[in-house]
């Protein structure tokens, strides 16, 4: 039996000092290289932005101040009131704006948000809700009298944001720069935009094709002017009111409710390319915005679906840990937003890049049984999840854009169909025949580079649709899941079209 030497109770107290004081030491040391680790990266990565002529500030990125009130929509009498109150109170909610209050349906006799469900799926080609939906009887006729009954009552109002719409330019004041600001007053433009929509349908149903016709362009320019602000929200909610537009154009003509001048309107309208441009804006935009505001509290990781670990977050309330992982997940979600959405493989803009996969990108594979793996991955999760949730919050705003760009595409060589048919009593055999104003090229399919699938069908009606997202042609396949089947414009449904299949996810 070996003999044990007795350690004195004093030097126990030293050691168990020591050791915590070197482990101490040690893991300050580990967040201070960390931190300057993840710096230097994301310095790196900066440096080769600037190296590629590309600004990271904000005010670069700002559109430039309009310098005569007459051309900014958002200066005109009957949004500015509108603005000011959204810029005092962000919370407002809208329901008594100067402009959304007194054209709210729930003023028309009849209606109420209660009757409001889950529209028929067999109604309006998949695309709009019935025009009746929210009102006590299912009478569609007499729902669109009382809609244009409501806008007679306000067609002074009608008319002063028709007009202000049709200025040229606008600037909502978004706070450009503060990555967490609130947008105020962009519901209520959406409301304004849903309720143009209705109006819209409402004449069209009572053959005031005119009345119609204006709506439809109010809404183009509306979304136009709310997708140019250079933020990702604005661009959505200019999207939500484009998409109403093109529904509605495509209900004329399926109707054939639209005359060669409705037509000739329309095409001018949409040639704006805006949602390409305003998207990879708003997306540097976003990017700058990140960049000026380095420390995002841990806590917003709730707003997530798949919020962060515990540990990782009670490792953010170290100051440098934190700081090391913000920049590491900034430089991460910022090159990966450079990478698919950005610039193509040499570095050059590729407004098609929209369209890649997703899953053609980088992403944190789940770990295996390999002890190594793990350590892998839970490092992996520390370093980028925040990251990656981001970036899959993100990219159904790059679906949202595609999707309208796609919608957008079809309006447009479907009202060149039909101008066509109108000329030459029949649809052509191929797009390639048609003409565009300006001689502008025939608009491509961004998932595949090459032009839209067309098939005509016999003199009224066509196929008309993109591979979507998977690129797999399914021969015009629709489906409410976008990402499956095919992306399709066709003026009527098959007889035997099969409504429980559509809803299948």
């Amino acid at each position: 039996m070996n003999p044990t030497l007795p350690i004195p109770p004093a030097w126990r107290w030293r050691m168990a000092t020591i050791l915590v004081v070197f482990f101490g030491v040690l893991f300050w040391l580990f967040t201070f290289a960390y931190h300057r680790f993840a710096r230097s990266n994301f310095d790196a990565y900066a440096a080769e932005l600037v190296a590629k002529g590309e600004s990271l500030e904000v005010d670069a990125l700002r559109p430039p101040p309009i310098e005569n009130p007459q051309d900014d929509v958002a200066a005109a009498p009957v949004f500015a009131g509108l603005l000011d109150r959204c810029l005092a109170d962000t919370e407002t909610n809208g329901d008594d704006d100067p402009v959304w209050g007194e054209l709210d349906p729930e003023a028309i006799p009849g209606f109420t948000t209660k009757n409001v469900q889950r529209p028929d799926k067999r109604v309006r080609y998949l695309t709009n809700p019935a025009l009746s939906h929210g009102f006590d009887s299912p009478d569609e006729a007499a729902a669109a009298r009382m809609y244009l009954a409501h806008g007679e009552a306000h067609s002074d109002l009608l008319k002063e944001i028709r007009e202000a719409l049709a200025r040229p330019r606008a600037d909502f004041k978004p706070p450009y720069g503060d990555f967490t600001a609130s947008f105020p007053g962009l519901n209520n433009f959406t409301v304004t935009g849903k309720f143009l929509h209705s109006h819209g349908q409402a004449a069209l149903l009572l053959g005031q094709n005119d009345l119609a016709k204006s709506d439809v362009i109010a809404m183009l320019h509306l979304s136009r002017h709310l997708g140019t602000q250079a933020t990702l929200i604005h661009l959505l909610i200019g999207i939500t009111v484009h998409d109403l537009a093109i529904s509605l154009i495509h209900e004329g003509l399926a109707k054939g409710k639209w005359g060669e001048a409705d037509l000739l309107a329309f095409e001018d309208a949409l040639e704006s390319k805006w949602i390409e441009e305003a998207f990879l804006t708003a997306v540097r935009m976003e990017r700058a915005s990140a960049i000026v505001s380095p420390e995002p509290d841990p806590s917003e990781a709730e707003s997530f679906m798949e919020p962060l670990p515990t540990w990782i977050r009670i490792l953010n309330y170290i100051p440098d840990v934190r700081k090391g992982w913000c920049f590491d997940n900034m430089e991460h979600n910022c090159r990966r937003l450079q990478e698919s959405i950005l610039e193509d493989d040499k570095g050059e803009r590729l407004t098609t890049r929209l369209a890649i996969p997703l899953g053609d990108l980088p992403e944190i594979s789940p770990p295996r049984g390999d002890l190594r793996d793990r350590f892998r991955f839970h490092l992996e999760t520390f370093r980028h999840g925040f990251a990656e949730a981001g970036f899959a919050a993100f990219t159904g705003m790059r679906m949202k854009a595609l999707r309208s760009r796609v919608f957008r595409d079809q309006a447009r060589i479907a009202v060149a169909l039909d101008l066509h048919r109108g000329r030459h009593d029949g649809f052509p055999t191929n797009l390639e025949a048609l003409v565009f104003p300006d001689t502008a090229p025939l608009p491509l399919d961004p998932f595949t580079g090459a032009s839209y699938v067309f098939r005509p069908l016999d003199k009224a009606d066509y196929l008309l649709y993109s591979p979507g997202p998977d690129s797999s042609d399914d021969g015009g396949l629709i489906r409410y899941n976008h990402n499956k089947g095919d992306w399709v414009w066709r003026l009527n449904l098959p007889d035997d079209f099969d409504f429980e299949e559509y809803w299948a996810w």
